[in-house]
Formats: structure tokens, sequence, C-alpha cells
């Protein structure tokens, strides 16, 4: 059920009980629900479906997301990433990952990317027709990625099963233009006030508030934090001495 000046419901053709798997708003008002039968989109007060006939599948539909260019994305399950061009579907394939990658969220930026979060440890980055991904060879730590967030400075928070995770932008550009580089990342867990696991198994999982703060569902309540006042991180619990000099 959703919340438009009252309450309705959603016609069961594509959108039956406990199918919904998606849901996103575009920049023109529009909502795009997922289900595990395809897509529906909600304008002007009428649901249609986005059957075959505009090329996407009649698959579970697990992400949804839109680009700087105002390009719809949406992830099938099993059948890949596809993006909607005038008004039709069309699968997009990213270099370096297999046919079959889990791709768990889509989000646009300020900067016009399209951001892909993979089940895969993997981060893809979509400019246009170019597209970098980004891995453990980067300094990724090796997660399952299935929320996506941008806050005000620009740094990117990935949503995992193993935590919350901080990429700084400025280092994300540099390894971009300089593969060799390394990401600055920073890691937080229950250690840090996590109460639980982030949730993956519907989109979206996070969201960004109008006054900067980050939420996430985990599974056990959710947890929200101001990027612009990050608590130092704690003292490993083990130091490991290699080497002691005295007098040189």
């Amino acid at each position: 059920r959703l919340f438009a000046g009252g309450w309705e419901s959603i016609p069961s053709v594509k959108t039956g009980p406990r199918t919904i798997r998606s849901l996103f708003e575009d920049r023109d008002g529009r909502l795009w629900v997922g289900s595990n039968t395809g897509l529906a989109v909600r304008e002007r007060g009428e649901l249609r479906d986005c059957g075959p006939e505009t090329g996407l599948p009649e698959v579970p539909v697990c992400a949804i997301g839109q680009d700087g260019a105002r390009n719809l994305w949406a992830y099938g399950f099993n059948s890949g990433l596809f993006r909607q061009q005038a008004g039709r579907f069309e699968r997009f394939r990213v270099p370096g990952l297999e046919t079959n990658t889990a791709f768990m969220v889509l989000l646009g930026t300020r900067d016009g990317s399209l951001w892909v979060g993979t089940k895969q440890r993997a981060l893809c980055r979509v400019q246009g027709e170019t597209v970098f991904v980004y891995g453990e060879r980067h300094g990724l730590p090796p997660v399952d990625i299935c929320g996506i967030l941008e806050d005000d400075a620009g740094d990117l928070w990935l949503a995992c099963l193993e935590g919350v995770v901080r990429l700084g932008r400025h280092s994300l550009d540099l390894v971009a233009r300089q593969p060799q580089a390394r990401l600055e990342c920073q890691v937080f867990d229950k250690r840090d006030g996590l109460a639980g696991q982030v949730r993956m198994t519907l989109q979206p999982v996070c969201c960004k508030a109008s006054d900067g703060r980050l939420w996430f569902a985990t599974v056990r309540g959710v947890a929200v934090v101001d990027p612009r006042v990050i608590p130092p991180k704690p003292a490993p619990a083990t130091v490991v001495l290699d080497e002691l000099l005295v007098d040189h």
C-alpha cells in the first residue's frame, strides 16, 4: 500500500501479495515498482506494466535507478542489467564482470554517474558508455554491496552484510584515472554501534535524510550516522610488535 493523499491499493496484476522487491521515484516524480514478475510505473495516478514489448523480460526486478541523463536502469534477477533509452530497455553489459553477476543496488549521483553495487565484491561506475569496476585490487573491502548513499561531501557509503563502508570521493576519482592507486576507505561494524547486519533482500535498504544524516535498515533495527561527525575508530584489541629498537 502507498500513501498519496490517502491509502490506496496497488493492483495485483504485477504486484500481488509479498511480491514487491524494489521501489524508486525518478526525477519526474514517477514511481517505479519492481516485483517478482517484472516492472511497473505509476504516473499521473495510473499504474502500467512494462512488459516484454519494452525490452524487459518478465523476471524479478531487484534494483532500480536513474543516471544523470535521466535514463532509467533496472536489474532483472539472473537476467542482467538493463538501461531504458527512448522508452525501450536494452541489456547493458559490464566489461570484466560475468553475465550472471548479481547487481544489488543502483544509485545516480550528483556528478551524473550511475553507481552499481554487486554481490560479487565489486563496485561499478557508469558514465555514459564508460564503465570502471572497483575491486579488491584497488583496496575495496571484500564485501557484498546491497546499498549505496552519497553524503553531502560526495563520499560514498556502502551498506553491506559485513557492515558499512565509507569511500572517499577523491580516492574514487583518483583510482579511475590511476588504477594503481588505492581507495580511501573506512569500515564500520558492530564495534562502531551497528546493531546487526544490513538487510539485503529488498530495495532500498538505506536513505539520506534532509538533514544530511544517513539511515540504514539492519536485521535488528535502524542505524543512523551523521557523516559530518565521525567518531574515531577504536584501537585494535590486539597489538602485534614486529620490531623493537633501543638507542638506534
